[in-house]
């Protein structure tokens, strides 16, 4: 059984072939680099917009978005950024930058300071990928090369057609039944199958 969870989690899911475009533009072009298997996905047009709602509320660490606020990141404040929840026992996030047109020296600010908190960080084309799971980055890096993400889940294509804003939330409703244990109390919990 577990054999067959890591060769399903190194595989990806979908074929690759769109059935339809999705416009990966604004506040979603991070969510190219967001796996399929997502929980819940929130994602920004803008880094610094994002340091006191989106990212605060994600477990990075507090001196991280003092960086960004004071502008040592200042060439990728008007860059997107997407975080994603992926269950793995338990609801680990990935943190999905656009460095796209961001100096080297900011790039490499960012990686230096997210390895010590123990994060992990790759680049992988326009994008630095950070989580606490090297194997989620591993994972959310194979989709970017088999250009599988999110956007190929059922559903998705209207989701953002209808969403409009500087900071979206999506949530497929496939995984509720493991979301809302973290999120809800018990009260929420037994609705689960309902929702």
């Amino acid at each position: 059984a577990l054999g067959i969870a890591i060769a399903f989690l190194y595989s990806g899911t979908g074929s690759g072939d769109r059935t339809r475009e999705v416009d990966m533009d604004g506040a979603c072009s991070c969510l190219v680099a967001v796996p399929s298997d997502a929980v819940l996905v929130t994602c920004s047009s803008r880094l610094d917009k994002a340091c006191t709602g989106l990212l605060s509320s994600y477990q990075l660490p507090d001196s991280l978005l003092t960086y960004i606020e004071r502008g040592d990141l200042a060439s990728m404040k008007r860059n997107s950024v997407a975080v994603s929840l992926h269950y793995s026992g338990k609801l680990i996030p990935l943190y999905v930058f656009d460095i796209d047109g961001a100096s080297d020296a900011a790039v490499g600010f960012l990686a230096e300071k997210v390895g010590e908190f123990g994060y992990t960080s790759q680049v992988d084309g326009d994008f630095l990928l950070v989580s606490q799971s090297e194997t989620l980055v591993k994972s959310a890096s194979r989709h970017i090369d088999t250009e599988v993400s999110i956007a190929d889940a059922p559903g998705f294509a209207d989701a953002v057609e209808s969403a409009e804003g500087d900071v979206l939330v999506f949530v497929p409703h496939l995984h509720t039944r493991k979301l809302l244990p973290v999120v809800g109390g018990k009260q929420l919990t037994r609705h689960a199958a309902f929702l």
